[in-house]
């Protein structure tokens, strides 16, 4: 059990670290919030 809880637990910390050293080539969407006031900006228009 114990074996267990630490895999699940590496595979995470993995995770998060391949995730984060890759968000540069993962096309992270870095203007998000300016698109998404855009799209309300033209749905109250």
């Amino acid at each position: 059990m114990r074996a267990h809880i630490f895999l699940c637990m590496l595979r995470y910390y993995v995770e998060w670290h391949m995730i984060e050293a890759w968000r540069p080539l993962l096309f992270a969407d870095e203007d998000l919030q300016r698109r998404a006031f855009a799209l309300v900006d033209q749905i109250t228009v």
